[in-house]
């Protein structure tokens, strides 16, 4: 059985460099580096990698912040051969459970409004639509997206 480990970025700048790396090859808008390196340092580990095995083969990715109580995710990458395995779902589990301990009851992120995988996949875990915007992605065409919300239960 394949097996799949998450790590925390925190204080871990060789993972945060290979979700950076993940992120530009998979995502069409980049985070800025400041996101990179609040994610380096928050000690509420909100940021992790999932790897492949034990052989820590960076497969994917989470980068979320609290902002006001409201955690806000701000990607969420998967290399493509290795989707459709439950990687998000684990990532998206790792953060809930962060969450929960800490005393966090939201969670927002922007998803572009072609995006029907993401979309399909923040649906089931519970994320529904809370708002449409028309110029949230300007350099993508069509430029609209979601803002996808989550009150998370205790």
């Amino acid at each position: 059985m394949t097996s799949f480990h998450i790590y925390s970025v925190f204080q871990e700048k060789a993972l945060l460099d290979a979700l950076r790396n993940l992120n530009r090859g998979i995502l069409p808008m980049q985070c800025p580096n400041s996101v990179y390196k609040i994610a380096l340092n928050d000690p509420r580990k909100l940021s992790a990698v999932a790897t492949y095995s034990t052989a820590r083969v960076i497969v994917g990715g989470i980068m979320a912040q609290c902002v006001l109580n409201i955690a806000v995710i701000h990607t969420l990458a998967i290399e493509i051969r290795y989707r459709r395995r439950g990687i998000g779902t684990l990532l998206l589990q790792y953060l809930e459970s962060l969450l929960i301990s800490q005393g966090i009851e939201c969670m927002q992120l922007y998803v572009h409004e072609d995006n029907d995988a993401a979309i399909a996949l923040y649906q089931k875990f519970g994320f529904h639509k809370a708002q449409y915007l028309r110029n949230c992605y300007r350099h993508l065409e069509p430029p609209g997206g979601f803002l996808l919300e989550k009150r998370i239960e205790r």
